[in-house]
């Protein structure tokens, strides 16, 4: 089983995905965590922005790797490169279920403000916009395998459980 997971930041994704890899016994994987983990071993300075040529390398290494998972989780924020794996659609059949977790913007800054990995409010906006305008995009690109949920409207064992039935069928 493989699963995909998408959503603005502070959605819920990865409260969800600690929950179903302790149900399942299935690893996960976050795009972020690669990003990341690339970016301190190859800059020194945090402060110095990202290059767009780095993210897409990052992007690209994370697709070939994913591949080779039979079973996993797979956490994909949804950032401005979202673009960039669209373009590798292929690397998307392989999902079994791919899950948007969505909430509203107000949602996404409250819960942003009591993390304590809060990123900054213009990130939240920007994704929380780009999110919506891609919406029916993702619909027709993923057909039935693409589930979104709201966060807001179910707590979290409720989510687990629409979750269930759609990876149990």
């Amino acid at each position: 089983m493989k699963l995909l997971f998408l959503g603005p930041p502070a959605s819920g994704k990865s409260t969800i995905i600690k929950c179903l890899s302790e149900l399942y016994n299935i690893e996960t994987h976050n795009l972020d965590k690669v990003i990341n983990k690339r970016y301190i071993s190859s800059y020194p300075k945090p402060s110095i922005p990202l290059e767009r040529s780095f993210i897409d390398s990052a992007v690209l290494e994370f697709i070939n790797e994913s591949q080779i998972y039979p079973d996993c989780i797979i956490e994909l924020p949804h950032h401005n490169y979202i673009a960039l794996l669209i373009e590798h659609r292929k690397w998307f059949d392989g999902f079994d279920h791919i899950f948007a977790i969505t909430a509203s913007t107000q949602t996404l800054l409250s819960r942003n403000a009591i993390r304590t990995d809060s990123i900054p409010e213009e990130y939240i906006l920007d994704c929380s916009s780009m999110y919506e305008i891609s919406r029916i995009f993702f619909q027709k690109l993923f057909g039935k395998k693409y589930v979104e949920i709201n966060s807001e409207c179910h707590d979290i064992q409720q989510t687990i459980q629409i979750i269930q039935r759609v990876i149990e069928g």
